[in-house]
């Protein structure tokens, strides 16, 4: 469950990695990805000042106040259009550079190519058409650079 506990042992998680030779990878996590479900528990564990505690030997700042920036994303939780989602599932990624997802562009163009097959040469009809359409890619990269929590036991 997405909580200051689990949030914390995530983010040591992503940060002790290491290679097959016990180098540090250095990957530090940039971004707490949640569903919708999860929003109000993620802006309190990243934006709150205080996080109130039982006991009084513990302390009461928020150690993990913008500590990773927040993005919320309501596929995550459609199951009714994917499979595979979870309203308590959250994910940490690391920054672009650590490449958890590559993209990649055809010929480098990265913006859609329209083409314009001008108006028909019938003088009874009005109308002209167009083809639109965006050759890119992706792929998953370093697993490393994302973690997944399920958000239950």
């Amino acid at each position: 469950v997405l909580s200051v506990d689990s949030l914390s042992k995530g983010i040591a998680r992503m940060l002790a990695q290491r290679d097959e030779e016990s180098r540090d990878l250095d990957i530090r996590p940039r971004t707490l990805l949640v569903p919708p479900e999860l929003q109000q528990t993620a802006k309190e564990l990243l934006l709150s000042e205080f996080i109130q505690r039982a006991s009084n030997d513990l302390p009461t700042g928020n150690a993990l106040k913008n500590s990773v920036s927040l993005e919320v994303e309501p596929r995550l939780s459609n199951s009714e259009r994917f499979t595979g989602t979870s309203a308590l599932a959250w994910y940490l990624f690391a920054s672009p550079a650590d490449a958890a997802i590559i993209a990649a562009f055809l010929q480098g163009k990265q913006s859609p190519t329209v083409e314009f097959f001008g108006f028909d040469a019938d003088p009874n009809t009005l109308a002209a058409s167009w083809r639109v359409y965006f050759d890119y890619g992706a792929a998953l990269a370093d697993h490393r650079a994302a973690y997944k929590a399920k958000g239950q036991a």
